[in-house]
C-alpha cells in the first residue's frame, strides 16, 4: 500500500473513531433519566447535615443532605446520612465511614452546615445540645470540631481509587453574639492524590444558605449529579457556572483536584437505556396531550352545565313574560278578588326562582372561570417546563455538533483532499443532505433547529412576570442579609419596619426584578 494510501484510511479511521466518541455522549447527555443499576457496595458515602445551631441555626442543610443521599443512593451508592449531628455522632459515623473504606472503589463524605477555619485548618462544626460543648471562640474549635484535614488523610491513607469531598459550608459567621471569627470561609487545602475536593464557594468567601429549600450550591449539585454520562470534572465546571448563576455572580464554587482517573456519578446510557428514554420522553409528551385532552372535554362539560342553567333562567324569563300578558289583560279571571293573593305569591315564587338561578349562574360561572385559570396556568406551566428541557437537549447537541464541525476543519486542515469523504459523513450522522460542503452554518440550522418557545396567553406570561419578580425580589433580600445590609429577622417579618437603611434596599428589590428579560418565559 502506498504511503499516499495508507495516510487517507489512517485519516478516514481517524474521523470515525472521533465521530463515534462524539456521538456517544449525546444519548448520554439527555436529562432527568436515570439507569436502574444495582447498588455497588464498594461505592460509598457519608452524608451530614447539620442545621438545629442554638445560636447561628440554617434553614437548607438537613433538606440538602437528604436531596444528597437520595440522589446518590439512586445511583447505586451505599449512603449512611447523619442529620443534626453533635462531636460524637459526627466522630462515630466518620469512624464507620473510614472503616469501610478498605473495600471501596469510590468514596464520598458530603457535609452541608458551618464550617470555619482557624490557623489555616479547615473544621466542621456539629451540633451542641450542651452548654459545655458550646463553641465560644475560635480557641475552642480543635476540641469541639471535626478536622477536614483528618477525613482527608483517612481517605488518603485507604488508597480509594476516587475520592470525593463535597463542603458546603461556610455559611455564615457561627460565633455571632459572642466573637467573630478571625478569617471568613475556609481555607484552601491541597487535594490529596486520587482527590477531588469542592467547595461551595472559594477559599476566605461566605457561601449562600436560601429563603428555598435547598442552598444555591447544592440545587446546582443536584441538577448535574444524575446526568449520565458526565465526568466529575466536567459536572464541577457546570455547578459552578449555576451557582455563579443563581446568585447573580455573589458565589462561585471552588475546587482542588488531583484525581488519577475519570469517573461519572451515571455512566453514560446503554441502547437499551436510551430506547427506554425515548420511551419515557414519549409518554411524557403524550401525557400533556392527553392532559390538554381532558382540558377540553373538561370544558364542554362545564359549558353544558351552565347552558342548562341559562335554559332554567329563559324558561322562567318565559313563564313570568306569560304571566304578566295574563294579568294585563282586562276582564282577565286572574285580576278577581278571589285570584289576586294567588297571582301575587305565583310571582313572588317566579321572581325568586329566577333571582337565585341567576345569582347561582354567576357564581358558578366565577368558579369556573377562577378553576380554569388555575388549570391553565398550570398546563402552561408544563409546557413552558417542557421547552426549557427541550432548549437544554438542544443546546447539549448543538455543542456536540459544533465540536464534530471541529473536527472536520481539523481533519481538513491537515489533508485537504479528505475534506469532501469527511463532510459526508458529518452529513449521514446528523441525517441532513443536499447541504453545500463546507457551508457549516446551513448544518447547523438543518440538523438542529432551535425549538421555538410557547406563545403564551397575555395573562399566563403576566403570571409568570409576576412569579420572577417575587422569586427575584426574595433573592435580592436573602443576598442584602448576606452581605449584612439587612438582618434576618427583618426577611422573616416583613411587616415590621426595618431600622436600618440598607433594608430599603430590600424593599426596593421587587421594583428591581422586574427588569428580568420577558422573552424568556420561565415555569415557577
Amino acid at each position: 500500500m502506498t504511503g499516499a494510501g495508507l495516510s487517507t484510511r489512517q485519516g478516514l479511521l481517524g474521523l470515525a473513531v472521533a465521530l463515534v466518541l462524539l456521538l456517544a455522549p449525546a444519548a448520554a447527555a439527555e436529562r432527568g433519566f436515570v439507569p436502574l443499576r444495582r447498588q455497588a457496595s464498594d461505592h460509598i458515602a457519608l452524608v451530614i447535615g447539620n442545621a438545629a445551631y442554638p445560636d447561628a441555626p440554617l434553614a437548607n442543610p438537613v433538606y440538602d443532605a437528604q436531596a444528597v443521599s437520595r440522589a446518590l443512593e439512586g445511583i447505586g451508592f451505599v449512603v449512611t446520612q447523619v442529620l443534626d449531628a453533635d462531636l460524637e455522632e459526627m466522630t462515630i459515623g466518620i469512624q464507620r465511614f473510614s472503616e469501610r473504606l478498605r473495600s471501596a472503589k469510590v468514596a464520598l463524605f458530603y457535609f452541608a452546615g458551618h464550617g470555619v477555619q482557624v490557623n489555616g485548618e479547615n473544621w466542621l462544626l456539629p451540633i451542641a445540645r450542651r452548654p459545655e460543648a458550646r463553641i465560644d471562640s475560635e480557641e475552642q474549635v480543635p476540641y469541639r470540631a471535626v478536622a477536614v484535614g483528618e477525613l482527608l488523610g483517612r481517605m488518603e491513607k485507604a488508597r480509594v481509587p476516587v475520592n470525593i469531598v463535597i463542603l458546603d459550608a461556610c455559611r455564615n459567621n457561627p460565633f455571632r453574639g459572642r466573637t467573630r471569627a478571625r478569617v471568613q470561609g475556609l481555607a484552601e487545602i491541597k487535594a490529596p492524590l486520587g482527590t477531588l475536593v469542592i467547595y461551595a464557594t472559594a477559599p476566605g468567601s461566605v457561601a449562600a444558605d436560601s429563603a428555598g429549600r435547598h442552598s444555591p450550591f447544592t440545587q446546582a449539585l443536584l441538577e448535574y449529579l444524575q446526568r449520565p454520562g458526565l465526568d466529575v470534572r466536567l459536572m464541577v465546571t457546570e455547578v459552578n457556572k449555576r451557582v455563579h448563576a443563581l446568585t447573580g455572580g455573589a458565589q462561585t464554587p471552588w475546587v482542588s483536584m488531583s484525581l488519577l482517573e475519570g469517573f461519572c456519578f451515571v455512566p453514560a446510557l446503554t441502547v437499551e437505556e436510551e430506547a427506554a428514554l425515548k420511551q419515557q420522553e414519549l409518554s411524557r409528551l403524550l401525557g400533556l396531550e392527553q392532559q390538554e385532552a381532558r382540558e377540553r372535554e373538561r370544558r364542554q362539560q362545564e359549558e353544558a352545565e351552565l347552558e342548562k342553567r341559562r335554559a332554567e333562567i329563559a324558561r322562567l324569563d318565559q313563564e313570568i313574560a306569560a304571566l304578566q300578558q295574563r294579568l294585563q289583560r282586562r276582564g282577565s279571571p286572574d285580576l278577581g278578588s278571589a285570584k289576586a293573593d294567588e297571582s301575587m305569591a305565583q310571582l313572588l315564587e317566579l321572581s325568586r326562582q329566577r333571582k337565585q338561578e341567576q345569582q347561582e349562574l354567576e357564581r358558578r360561572q366565577q368558579q369556573l372561570a377562577e378553576e380554569r385559570r388555575q388549570r391553565e396556568l398550570e398546563l402552561w406551566r408544563q409546557r413552558v417546563a417542557a421547552y426549557e428541557q427541550e432548549r437544554e437537549r438542544w443546546r447539549e447537541r448543538r455543542q456536540l455538533l459544533q465540536a464534530d464541525l471541529e473536527t472536520y476543519r481539523e481533519i481538513v486542515a491537515n489533508d485537504r483532499s479528505l475534506a469532501e469523504t469527511a463532510w459526508q459523513v458529518l452529513l449521514r450522522k446528523w441525517e441532513v443532505s443536499g447541504v453545500e460542503i463546507g457551508n457549516a452554518y446551513l448544518l447547523l440550522q438543518r440538523a438542529l433547529p432551535e425549538p421555538k418557545p410557547p406563545s403564551l396567553p397575555p395573562w399566563v406570561a403576566e403570571a409568570f412576570k409576576r412569579e420572577r419578580q417575587e422569586r427575584e425580589a426574595r433573592r435580592r433580600a436573602w443576598l442584602s442579609a448576606l452581605q449584612g445590609t439587612v438582618s434576618i429577622e427583618d426577611i422573616a417579618q416583613p411587616a415590621r419596619a426595618p431600622a436600618r437603611a440598607g433594608a430599603g434596599r430590600a424593599a426596593d428589590a421587587p421594583r428591581d426584578a422586574g427588569r428580568a428579560d420577558p422573552r424568556a418565559p420561565a415555569p415557577p
